[in-house]
């Protein structure tokens, strides 16, 4: 198993300049970048507007920066920038998500690097990383899972949140929203077609990830006073969006395949009521498949049978297999932890 701190892969913030300020920034940028890279500033289009986009600080953890120059009757410009919280706590290639205690660090080297391009700029631009706020963040938590098929199986059975619509991929359970997105998959798979795949400890890892977008960001920032990404990366925030979600989808408790299931409902249930209602439910589960024990059953009779299952101390979601008994729900595991 991974550090038991992971928390946040990827975020986007945001703030504004005044139009003046473009071409100070873009030297700015392309000089301390050049350090690092070669790479020039390009015209992008998002939709129907035109920006510029700067990915020669990758290295150091921003992944991009993206200035989107507003019309000739808007004093100030737009600019938002993509970070990677690990690289912005240690510079250089990884792709694991940042440990908690970390956070801090990486936060004021964000700080530090924004100066600098201030410096290269000649002109205090950049604001200070209390006035930017946050556009979108990724929080993630990756573990070590050794029966692929199994986890393949229980992400195919997760339960879909009120307004989320799944996507089928063969190696990931992916969930759309307008405020976030669930994202469960196979990094090592991932790493290895891009072709970064090389050490041994990068095998059997999958990311369970809650991909946070604006609209959630605007709900939460109200509860917590704040939409700075500070706020953001707090336990108080991570507990309110992503424990949230991960409890809603997949549980909190371990995984059982259909035979030992109703093999410990046997050796467990003394009504034989009881026992009959649960073996009867699973059987169904098992022949027809999730999706369709979802539709027939209401919101009640769903819940009646995930409770009946938890207190039996397991997951209402089970697995098809001969060999493999149990998954253990080691997320859950990791969220008793924060």
């Amino acid at each position: 198993m991974y550090g038991a701190d992971e928390m946040i892969d990827t975020a986007t913030i945001f703030t504004f300049i005044e139009n003046n300020f473009l071409d100070e920034l873009c030297r700015g940028l392309i000089s301390y970048g050049n350090y690092y890279s070669k790479n020039r500033i390009y015209n992008r289009k998002r939709y129907s507007e035109i920006y510029y986009s700067y990915t020669g600080l990758m290295y150091l953890g921003i992944t991009e920066v993206r200035i989107f120059k507003r019309s000739f009757y808007c004093e100030k410009s737009f600019v938002e920038m993509k970070i990677r919280l690990n690289r912005l706590y240690e510079s250089g290639y990884c792709w694991e998500v940042i440990r908690y205690e970390n956070i801090k660090k990486a936060l004021d080297n964000l700080q530090r690097y924004m100066k600098i391009i201030n410096g290269y700029a000649k002109r205090n631009i950049l604001p200070n990383l209390n006035r930017w706020h946050v556009k979108r963040v990724d929080y993630a938590i990756d573990v070590k899972c050794d029966n692929k098929q199994e986890v393949y199986r229980i992400f195919k059975a997760a339960s879909e949140p009120t307004g989320l619509k799944m996507k089928d991929y063969p190696t990931s359970c992916y969930m759309v929203g307008k405020g976030v997105n669930i994202n469960f998959y196979d990094k090592s798979a991932q790493l290895e077609n891009s072709g970064v795949f090389h050490l041994d400890s990068e095998r059997n890892v999958f990311r369970f990830e809650v991909q946070v977008k604006k609209i959630k960001i605007y709900e939460v920032g109200r509860k917590l006073g704040a939409y700075t990404l500070k706020m953001f990366c707090t336990q108080e925030a991570f507990k309110q969006i992503y424990a949230r979600y991960y409890e809603k989808t997949l549980g909190l408790l371990d995984f059982y395949s259909f035979r030992c299931a109703i093999k410990r409902i046997e050796e467990r249930i003394c009504s034989t009521k009881r026992k009959n209602y649960l073996v009867a439910h699973i059987k169904i589960i098992q022949k027809m498949g999730y999706f369709y024990w979802y539709s027939i059953n209401t919101k009640a009779q769903k819940n009646r049978f995930k409770k009946s299952m938890a207190e039996l101390g397991m997951s209402w979601i089970m697995f098809e297999s001969d060999s493999v008994d149990t998954i253990e729900n080691k997320v859950a595991k990791i969220l008793e932890e924060f």
